[in-house]
């Protein structure tokens, strides 16, 4: 008899995820198990920090990045249409399109 995972929302953090234990999801039961099994519960989840965005600064990708603004001054709107005009992945024009925003942010903050 195969075993089958149960989706529940934890009764420590409130998320939904697979059942650890003791009406946790594994998340925070491992977190509870490598803390040495407190009886005040596992530890909160560590935080994430937010990485920097990618800015160009190859050669290379700052063409792309040339060739994305021409594509977009043309009309082109569409991450799969650039992805195809570009040779590129939809993740690598949604990179370009974050870089773009923030370069621009940047110039609109100097010039201000």
């Amino acid at each position: 008899m195969a075993w089958i995972r149960t989706t529940i929302t934890c009764r420590h953090c409130g998320k939904p995820g697979l059942y650890g234990n003791r009406d946790w999801i594994q998340a925070c039961y491992k977190r509870w198990i490598n803390a040495g099994r407190p009886t005040s519960g596992p530890p909160p989840a560590p935080v994430r920090q937010q990485r920097e965005a990618w800015i160009p600064s190859r050669p290379s990708a700052v063409g792309r990045l040339e060739d994305y603004r021409f594509l977009r001054e043309q009309g082109e709107l569409d991450k799969e249409m650039l992805a195809d005009r570009l040779n590129l992945s939809i993740r690598h024009v949604e990179r370009l399109i974050a870089a773009d925003r923030i370069l621009a942010q940047q110039a609109e903050s100097e010039a201000a």
